[in-house]
């Protein structure tokens, strides 16, 4: 499966990613302003379209899904803490 990249750019914002578990990702958005992002890493499956073959890949959530699986934090410590409160959920769905 093709990993999440660690740094990129998107509409003229540059992105990177500050920590990551296998489910939940921080990164940093530098663009007219500072901001946090908080994801769910969406995990899509190989596929194939238009004659062209897609490998399986870690991708950030749509912006449909913005506010159900990403969230944007002008505050590090409040980014931090949504990221934390995944995680610690994320383990107590798994128990």
């Amino acid at each position: 499966m093709k990993k999440l990249v660690e740094k990129w750019e998107s509409m003229g914002d540059k992105f990177e990613v500050l920590s990551r578990t296998d489910r939940y990702a921080i990164a940093t958005r530098l663009g007219a302003n500072l901001s946090y992002e908080v994801a769910v890493i969406s995990k899509n499956d190989a596929y194939e379209a238009f004659g062209k073959r897609f490998d399986a890949s870690e991708t950030w959530p749509s912006t449909n899904s913005w506010g159900k699986k990403g969230w944007t934090f002008v505050n590090k410590e409040d980014a931090f803490e949504k990221y934390n409160q995944l995680i610690n959920k994320g383990l107590e769905d798994e128990s």
